[in-house]
């Protein structure tokens, strides 16, 4: 019974690997546009501060983020972090650094924890010099992953995610309070940021990928909102850019 039900399990993931190759040969995903934003507003002689960075590691040299990269965070794996150019603890709320002082922050993939947005927004705001940016790649929080995640608990997360080889990710809960374009913008105009950016896009459907069906039928939806700016409010991922008002 063992070897046939490893069996099916294989049969499934090799369907899964031969959709991705067919379907999403070349497809730039979230975080590949996310990276090419941040070199294209990145100042080489800038102050880059990259907020929940974990022990996460970009794809180019860290001084195409500027002449250094602060890495923040509040999580034992920030000391494993061999990208940045120094490391400091802390929490978004609470910035350890001077007003005034950074020329471009970075954010991914941690709006959609903030439990307090507007005092996060604030804080940054604060650290960000006059013509600084905040780059931001967040969950849209009219997406269905993003509506899942609100309607199960934190433990179906981690034990999803640990199915899917990545327990890591979920350190804290998701709350997608700030995950709209709407409140985004206002959050920005009530800390004396501009949203000069936005980009809504869906890319693979990877978080369907344990199941061979459950994938086709997340292609389809791909295809669906991609083809249709009716319903690009309805993709994935947010990408956007801030800029504190001089």
């Amino acid at each position: 019974m063992a070897s046939l039900t490893d069996g099916l399990r294989s049969g499934f993931h090799h369907r899964v690997a031969r959709a991705w190759a067919y379907y999403y040969p070349c497809f730039p995903d979230a975080s590949a546009l996310f990276l090419r934003m941040i070199v294209r507003h990145a100042k080489p002689d800038g102050l880059a501060l990259d907020l929940g960075c974990g022990k996460y590691s970009y794809a180019v040299p860290s001084r195409q983020f500027g002449r250094q990269v602060i890495g923040m965070d509040m999580c034992p794996a920030l000391r494993h972090n061999t990208w940045v150019s120094c490391r400091v603890t802390g929490d978004v709320y609470h910035i350890p650094l001077p007003a005034n002082s950074i020329d471009l922050i970075v954010m991914r993939f941690m709006m959609e924890h903030l439990e307090r947005p507007l005092a996060a927004m604030r804080e940054i705001a604060r650290v960000l010099r006059p013509g600084g940016k905040l780059l931001v790649l967040t969950p849209n929080r009219r997406h269905y992953v993003a509506q899942i995640a609100l309607l199960t608990p934190d433990w179906f997360h981690r034990w999803y995610l640990g199915r899917r080889g990545h327990p890591q990710e979920v350190s804290f809960p998701t709350l997608y309070r700030a995950n709209t374009p709407g409140v985004l913008r206002k959050l920005a105009e009530r800390v004396g940021l501009g949203l000069t950016e936005l980009k809504i896009c869906e890319g693979p459907p990877g978080y369907l990928d344990v199941c061979w069906l459950a994938f086709l039928l997340g292609v389809a939806y791909e295809r669906l909102v991609n083809r249709f700016q009716a319903l690009a409010g309805l993709r994935c991922s947010m990408l956007a850019t801030l800029q504190k008002v001089s």
